[in-house]
């Protein structure tokens, strides 16, 4: 084989481990980033249950949304202000990976519910409704209107779904 075409096939079993490597890496770091969401989502909420947040409102969505006013970079796209099953309890700003979050708490019996709510820019936040259990608490992750939710609780997965649908204002028949 000469040397020119030698060089071509190198050339080309380089494009074909670009062509198969690329989408694969970018996979890769995807799905890393999405398990680092899932992570510090759980890891919040933990926070929370156990501590004091940097700033926080008790009440229901009429005395929690104003409330964010001032504290935040954005306006929280939150329109379920709870009900008999699950009250909203107030909301709280806490970090969230490199940004602030606004934290609305919902109760259900003696649970409570975290929703987290950022900018979704460059965040892993899921084009369409991930839902599954991280360290045997319910997450539910999904982005809408540039924004990122992560909602979790110790609420089985029905649940949190059931929860997650009314905060969405999907329709449940």
């Amino acid at each position: 084989m000469s040397a020119r075409a030698a060089a071509l096939t190198l050339s080309a079993a380089a494009a074909v481990i670009l062509f198969v490597a690329g989408p694969t890496a970018l996979f890769v770091e995807r799905r890393s980033e999405l398990r680092q969401l899932e992570s510090e989502t759980v890891n919040d909420h933990l926070r929370m249950l156990g501590g004091t947040p940097l700033a926080q409102v008790t009440g229901g969505l009429h005395e929690v949304k104003p409330w964010f006013g001032g504290k935040l970079d954005f306006a929280p796209a939150v329109q379920f202000a709870g009900d008999d099953d699950f009250p909203l309890r107030g909301g709280a700003v806490e970090p969230f990976l490199d940004r602030r979050a606004a934290v609305f708490v919902y109760k259900r019996r003696l649970h409570t519910a975290s929703l987290f709510v950022v900018q979704a820019d460059a965040l892993a936040f899921p084009t369409t409704l991930r839902t599954q259990v991280v360290r045997g608490y319910s997450l539910a992750l999904w982005r809408e209107g540039g924004q990122g939710y992560a909602l979790v609780s110790d609420l089985n997965l029905p649940e949190l779904f059931e929860l997650q649908a009314r905060i969405s204002g999907v329709k449940q028949w």
